[in-house]
């Protein structure tokens, strides 16, 4: 009888362990089916995104400034940094200029009062915009040298305090007209003979408060890659070093073709 009951309960046992195994079966198909269903929805989901990425394309004709993408989340997709690249010069309120605002020709040029290939060229500038009264605009962008204890720099400084007094157009030609003899006792020299307020002037100078303004337009300038001054736009032309007079007067005629077409 013992041996009947050992087999009847290994029987038994053997029947329960089918039993397990059919339902664990049952389990294991259901799963695997819910994990498929879930892998189609998850392409599904992703292909649509992709569709939706595809849609709105990066503006590759866009030019930044400084635009830093620097997210650390995986899942944001983290544009190219073009970091400091433009292709035409940022038009500042912040920066002196000669000749009407809404001029069809804008000139924008890169220059230092110590360079006498850029004070020649200054003297054609002005004579362009004096001669086409209202139709040329002249903005002035600081590119001195980058040695902070130079005359190039801190000529810039100079002009620069002037322009808090709104005087900066009479302070930039005596620079230019002292060229040969600039020093930090000619600057205050200047300030005297255009009557600027010289404890302002002086606290200015000293106090380099105007400094940021010089380093945005280095900045500038380093961007758009000028490798050598005097650096002009007109319009969206660029010429790199001294330009005749004659050559101006055509170039912007050529301006002004163009817009009447």
């Amino acid at each position: 009888m013992k041996k009947d009951f050992t087999c009847q309960t290994s029987i038994s046992t053997r029947q329960a362990s089918t039993g397990k195994l059919k339902i664990s079966t049952k389990m294991f198909v259901s799963l695997s089916l819910g994990a498929l269903f879930l892998l189609g929805l998850l392409y599904f989901l992703t292909l649509n995104t992709s569709v939706n990425l595809s849609a709105n394309p990066l503006d590759t004709n866009k030019d930044y400034i400084n635009n830093k993408y620097d997210s650390d989340d995986p899942f944001i997709t983290k544009r190219i940094r073009p970091d400091d690249i433009i292709k035409e010069p940022i038009i500042s309120q912040n920066d002196p200029y000669q000749g009407d605002k809404y001029a069809t020709v804008t000139i924008v040029e890169f220059s230092d009062f110590t360079c006498q290939f850029c004070q020649h060229q200054e003297q054609w500038l002005k004579e362009i915009v004096a001669n086409n009264k209202g139709a040329v605009r002249l903005i002035w962008k600081d590119y001195p040298e980058a040695d902070k204890e130079s005359l190039s720099y801190k000529s810039a400084l100079a002009a620069r305090c002037a322009q808090v007094q709104n005087s900066f157009w009479p302070y930039h030609d005596f620079l230019y007209k002292f060229s040969n003899s600039l020093n930090e006792e000619k600057f205050f020299e200047i300030a005297d003979i255009i009557k600027l307020d010289k404890s302002d002037f002086k606290k200015c100078y000293e106090n380099s408060e105007t400094s940021q303004l010089i380093a945005n337009n280095v900045k500038e300038a380093n961007a758009l890659k000028i490798s050598g001054i005097p650096f002009i736009f007109i319009n969206d032309k660029q010429i790199l070093g001294e330009v005749s007079y004659e050559k101006l007067e055509e170039i912007i005629m050529q301006e002004f073709s163009a817009v009447k077409k």
